[in-house]
């Protein structure tokens, strides 16, 4: 009887025992071995980078962490994941390689897994798949590294924590009917308005206030909006719209009104003295489902964009408004003309050495009455704001 106990324990124990999977990264696909490592790489820490093509600060994250690869070839390996389509981190890696392995986690099960809620981010884990550290990689210098190194001195191969799982892409929808979709994003990342180009939409990920100074043509600045009603966005818009009817089209489906006032501020003043410096529309090719605007700590490039969407990108960067004589622009048919931008923004004397030698733009510093926008919930009993169709 005792006997029967014991093997019915011992069944139950094996039947209902915790399984240990090693797969710490589900990926949808494997774009890319590192080229720091062989085909079995053998490493004491695995690091997890995870960054978007739009993340400007992830770009310069991957710099530093190639530098930190070198200094320890042996004990790291790096895998970078997106949670985008793979022809668009494919076409990214072809404008600006990178020498870490590269996956796609399509569907965000690793993104969820490791409760991803900003970019750059990244995890280090052992060869327990234990997680020893997180965070922003820009701030793991090389003294954290070499301490959780000795802490952690068992080898392995990263590679058997990564399981690919491969599936069916639906195909990609290529055109709106409608004249804008909205819906709440899936993730909420502190970063820079990015824009999509599509075959007759342009698709937009940001907060309300960059997607509202976006369609607005007007800085985010300008735009004063509570923390709560601030959330992130993925909008789709026809290249055909009125982008300020969207946008009130937009603050309507929101139950939203917005308040129109004015006051001194701070602005840039642009002034085109020489446009036959623009650059033409065939500097760069990134193509359709690319980025609108590439972003790193020192430079905004510009694929295919009016003077408008740029300078709205560049006041946004430099969190300033931006203003430009679109009378002497009347040749250029600014409102459609597209050209291709590359522009030092990180300091204002190097930016404006850059507009005025390669684009004929002068720029200095005013301060300007400026209008500024307010939003707020709706009340039914109160009234409609003035129109932002008015300015």
């Amino acid at each position: 009887m005792r006997i029967n106990h014991v093997i019915t324990y011992f069944v139950l124990t094996i039947f209902f025992w915790p399984k240990f999977s090693t797969s710490q990264v589900e990926v949808s696909s494997f774009l890319q071995d590192s080229a720091f490592h062989p085909d079995s790489p053998n490493t004491k820490l695995f690091m997890i980078e995870f960054w978007a093509t739009w993340c400007g600060p992830c770009i310069a994250v991957l710099n530093y962490l190639e530098v930190l690869q070198e200094q320890f070839m042996s004990e790291l390996y790096v895998v970078s994941i997106s949670e985008e389509t793979e022809g668009r981190v494919q076409k990214f890696l072809k404008k600006r390689p990178s020498k870490f392995a590269s996956v796609i986690d399509y569907d965000g099960q690793t993104f969820e897994r490791y409760n991803v809620r900003y970019l750059p981010y990244a995890v280090l884990l052992n060869a327990q798949a234990e997680l020893i550290w997180s965070g922003n990689p820009a701030n793991l210098n090389s003294e954290n590294l070499k301490y959780l190194i000795s802490q952690n001195q068992k080898k392995f191969n990263p590679k058997e924590f990564i399981n690919v799982n491969p599936y069916v892409m639906e195909a990609d929808k290529t055109n709106l009917d409608e004249p804008f979709e909205l819906s709440l994003s899936e993730s909420n990342l502190p970063s820079g308005l990015a824009v999509f180009r599509g075959q007759n939409f342009n698709q937009i990920y940001g907060s309300l206030q960059q997607i509202l100074g976006y369609l607005m043509q007007v800085s985010p600045v300008q735009i004063h909006i509570p923390e709560s009603l601030n959330k992130s966005y993925d909008l789709k818009v026809k290249h055909t719209q009125d982008m300020f009817s969207i946008a009130e089209d937009i603050l309507s489906k929101l139950d939203l009104r917005i308040q129109t006032s004015s006051k001194k501020i701070d602005v840039l003043m642009m002034n085109f003295d020489d446009e036959s410096k623009f650059w033409n529309a065939s500097q760069f090719d990134w193509g359709t489902d690319s980025p609108q605007y590439l972003v790193d700590d020192f430079q905004l490039s510009a694929d295919n964009s009016t003077i408008a969407d740029f300078m709205f990108k560049l006041s946004e960067l430099l969190d300033t408004s931006i203003y430009y004589g679109q009378d002497s622009l009347e040749p250029l048919n600014t409102n459609f003309a597209k050209f291709d931008w590359q522009l030092h923004y990180k300091f204002f004397d190097l930016m404006s050495d850059d507009l005025k030698h390669n684009f004929g733009i002068q720029v200095k510093k005013i301060t300007k009455e400026s209008p500024v926008f307010y939003v707020e919930k709706y009340k039914k009993r109160g009234t409609l704001g003035t129109s932002i169709l008015e300015h």
